[in-house]
């Protein structure tokens, strides 16, 4: 059995990890490998703690390894590992680009940070008119957001924007947050003209009670919640930035398995997953589904009810085609070739298309359509 582990920085209290870690753990049942990610609760020497846990796991001669590069102490630990266990497939996620093709990982899936945080900065340029910039840090210790703040400043500077630079807030503080703030803004008023990034969601409650006080401050923040969508309705916010976190989770587990059994890796160091702008909420359909971290349903036939929405999943298909598709469909259902019934015939009296028409299938596949029917009237033309 192949064993994968992976080691984050994502603490049980950063909602955001909650979609990486499900998706994982998806993609180990849909891999059949085994996998070893546990999630740290929060402390001060957590990147000491990441460092360990990637000593142990290989020492335990795993197969694949996939890590968030947020710090040196992590880093090291990499380098080390790699003596420890040479054959190791490693790849990182989320944080860590440079790093990661310094220390010639396989792979990176995540966002280029500063990239983003441009990015971010030429959106808010664009979606709003503003003459002065903050960008908000909560966690100056982490590489990820001053890389967001840098991104946006340089974006600023391009702009003919003033950049005011980045300015440390506490996020657990409303009161604390506000007043470090507005001392760097130094004006009273409703800051019309000013410009506000969040290089993350957890200064959201915080970031809006400061709009309360000042009305005309535009804002955008990294990552999406539905209280984020709640805040684009109603004007609070102008974006969010989804840098997909299920893809985070789930595409090392697909990645490594294949490069532990093949061999194979796809050329690019790079795979990013965002930024992926939002500038409206989802539907509610979309919303429920993220909700519950994109549920996979298992089984033969299954209904799935959530926020009123309701999910179906079909237990199998009827395919009327010529023998050519047989491939296709073969290779569609693979994994599950008794869930297709194929029906072959020569179509000569235009079967399929009566079947099309009648309800009989939903989906007609085959060769090149050179004729487009009209089953009410029976006249077909060249289309």
């Amino acid at each position: 059995t192949i064993t994968i582990g992976g080691v984050v920085h994502g603490v049980t209290t950063d909602k955001f990890w909650d979609i990486v870690f499900s998706a994982a753990e998806q993609g180990a049942i849909d891999m059949g490998i085994e996998l070893k990610f546990d999630r740290f609760e929060p402390r001060e020497d957590l990147f000491v703690q990441m460092a360990s846990k990637i000593h142990n796991l290989c020492e335990s001669s795993i197969d694949g390894l996939f890590v968030t590069l947020v710090d040196d102490v992590v880093v090291d630990a990499i380098r080390n590992c790699t003596k420890l266990n040479p054959g190791i497939q490693i790849m990182s996620i989320n944080a860590g680009y440079e790093q990661s093709k310094e220390l010639n990982l396989i792979h990176h899936v995540g966002m280029l940070e500063k990239d983003a945080g441009f990015e971010a900065g030429k959106m808010m340029a664009k979606m709003a008119t503003f003459d002065k910039a903050l960008c908000l840090n909560h966690m100056p210790w982490l590489n990820v957001l001053s890389e967001r703040c840098d991104g946006f400043g340089q974006a600023m500077n391009e702009s003919g924007i003033a950049y005011l630079g980045q300015v440390v807030v506490n996020e657990a503080d409303t009161s604390l947050y506000v007043s470090a703030v507005e001392s760097a803004v130094g004006e009273s008023g409703d800051w019309n003209g000013y410009g506000i990034l969040l290089p993350g969601l957890a200064q959201l409650p915080a970031a809006l009670d400061l709009k309360k006080l000042h009305t005309n401050v535009v804002m955008g923040s990294f990552d999406t919640d539905s209280f984020l969508h709640e805040s684009l309705l109603t004007g609070g916010m102008l974006f969010g930035i989804d840098q997909q976190p299920y893809l985070q989770g789930y595409s090392p587990i697909a990645i490594l398995t294949n490069a532990i059994t093949t061999k194979q890796t796809f050329l690019d160091h790079s795979m990013k997953s965002g930024p992926k702008f939002v500038i409206a909420p989802p539907t509610d359909g979309e919303a429920a589904c993220r909700d519950r971290e994109f549920p996979v349903v298992q089984g033969t036939e299954n209904e799935m009810s959530t926020a009123g929405v309701i999910y179906k999943v079909p237990t199998w298909l009827v395919v009327m085609s010529v023998d050519h598709c047989r491939v296709s469909a073969s290779a569609l259902f693979k994994q599950n070739s008794e869930a297709v019934n194929l029906l072959s015939f020569l179509d000569t009296d235009q079967t399929s298309y009566g079947a099309l028409d009648n309800g009989t299938i939903d989906v007609l596949t085959g060769g090149r359509v050179e004729w487009a029917y009209n089953f009410k009237s029976y006249i077909a033309s060249r289309g």
